[in-house]
């Protein structure tokens, strides 16, 4: 429902560590269960312009799919990796896999809504994170080799403190 009707944005300034820490709770138990590493970094004071909503579910998909792909590993002891730090004017968050990594045709299509390499998907997590991403004037790459694990790296804007006001 999301894709075809997105609920109304609400952007406001963020503390990355936050969004990310939030998210990670969510994961810790059922990763150590499947024997699993999770592993995240990010600077205490790291702001981004974005609906913390939608950064959520675009970190929690991608959470998703990296557990998937490394439970299709089948091997105790991957890694899950989210970093975030920031260059000069942008904020990069890292979400890294140990999983079963994207094959180059499937790299072509990932983003295309109902596209999907899970048995069970649906094919919409990606292209919704990719427009969530976009919507929030960030950008998403996708980097990996089969068998290898994959990257996702999502940029945002920096903000200088949590109180300056950025010009949409």
């Amino acid at each position: 429902m999301n894709y075809s009707r997105p609920p109304r944005q609400k952007r406001e300034v963020v503390n990355v560590a936050t969004i990310i820490q939030d998210c990670v709770v969510l994961f810790e138990s059922a990763m150590e269960k499947k024997g699993f590493i999770l592993s995240w970094s990010a600077p205490e004071h790291l702001y981004v312009k974005v609906d913390a909503d939608q950064l959520k579910q675009v970190i929690i998909n991608l959470m998703i799919n990296g557990m998937d792909a490394m439970e299709e590993k089948n091997r105790e002891g991957l890694t899950f990796t989210i970093r975030a730090w920031k260059t000069t004017k942008m904020v990069h968050i890292v979400l890294e896999d140990e999983g079963t990594g994207i094959s180059d045709n499937a790299k072509q299509m990932l983003l295309e809504p109902f596209y999907t390499t899970k048995e069970k998907g649906t094919g919409l997590g990606l292209s919704i994170a990719h427009q969530y991403v976009t919507e929030n004037k960030g950008q998403l790459t996708i980097d990996g080799e089969e068998g290898e694990g994959t990257r996702i790296e999502l940029t945002f804007p920096f903000v200088e403190t949590r109180n300056d006001e950025i010009n949409d």
